[in-house]
């Protein structure tokens, strides 16, 4: 009876299809991200924050903040670099 209930897996497809990461290490991660990024310094969150997480354009993002573009690719790239650091 129990090889009727054994499937052939050659490869794990079927057990790596069924297995899930545990929540609680998501929440871990989300939370180490959530305090580099309040590590900030502001200028480096508002622009991270319009470009990478609404998805604005750099000169839309510029316009919102009042800044040059320039300054914007500049403040996200150095907290993109500072959260790679931080994160991994």
């Amino acid at each position: 009876r129990r090889d009727g209930r054994i499937l052939d897996d050659p490869g794990d497809l079927h057990t790596n299809a069924m297995a899930m990461d545990a929540p609680q290490e998501s929440r871990e991660d989300f939370r180490d991200f959530l305090s580099a990024f309040n590590s900030l310094p502001k200028k480096q969150q508002h622009a991270l924050y319009l470009v990478g997480w609404l998805g604005h354009e750099y000169a839309e993002a510029a316009g919102v903040l009042g800044m040059p573009e320039g300054t914007i690719k500049s403040q996200v790239s150095r907290a993109r670099t500072k959260l790679e650091i931080q994160c991994g």
